[in-house]
C-alpha cells in the first residue's frame, strides 16, 4: 500500500489511491486476501499449517491501517479532508467497508444469484466515490 501513494496527492486523494491499491491487491492475490480475513483461530492454524508466520499477517493489517490513518491525517492538515472526522474512525469504516465489499466479490458473488452478473468494480469505484466526496472538506 505505501507505494501506491505519492507524497504529492492530497490526504484525500491518498485514501482513494490506498482503496484502489487494497482492491488490486485482493484481486490479484486472492488465496493470500482470503487467509488475511479469515477468523484469528483460523487464521493461525492456516498459518501454522502453511508454516507461515500469523504474526506477520497481522503486522500487515495493521500496517495498512496504520498508513490509512495517516493519509486521513495529512487530508486534514492539507485542508483535503473534514478536521471533525475522526482518523482512526474513518480509517476503520473505510478499511471494513471495502473489505467486505471485496469479501462479497470474490467469494460470494459466484454464489449468489442476485449478485450475477453485477458490476463489482463499479460497486467498489461508487464505494470510493462517494468517501471521496464525503470526507470532502
Amino acid at each position: 500500500m505505501q507505494a501506491s501513494i505519492s507524497n504529492e496527492l492530497t490526504g484525500r486523494k491518498q485514501v482513494r489511491a490506498i482503496g484502489m491499491a487494497y482492491r488490486k491487491f485482493a484481486l490479484e492475490n486472492v488465496q493470500y486476501f482470503a487467509l488475511m480475513n479469515q477468523s484469528d483461530s483460523k487464521r493461525h492454524a492456516c498459518a501454522v499449517e502453511n508454516k507461515s508466520d500469523d504474526l506477520t499477517l497481522q503486522e500487515e493489517n495493521e500496517n495498512g491501517l496504520r498508513i490509512l490513518i495517516e493519509s486521513i491525517m495529512k487530508g486534514q492538515a492539507d485542508g483535503s479532508i473534514r478536521k471533525e472526522l475522526d482518523a482512526f474512525t474513518l480509517a476503520i469504516q473505510l478499511w471494513a467497508t471495502l473489505r467486505g465489499l471485496l469479501v462479497v466479490q470474490i467469494f460470494e458473488q459466484p454464489n449468489i444469484n442476485i449478485l450475477a452478473g453485477k458490476d463489482f468494480d463499479e460497486i467498489v469505484f461508487s464505494y470510493l466515490d462517494l468517501l471521496e466526496v464525503s470526507m470532502k472538506n
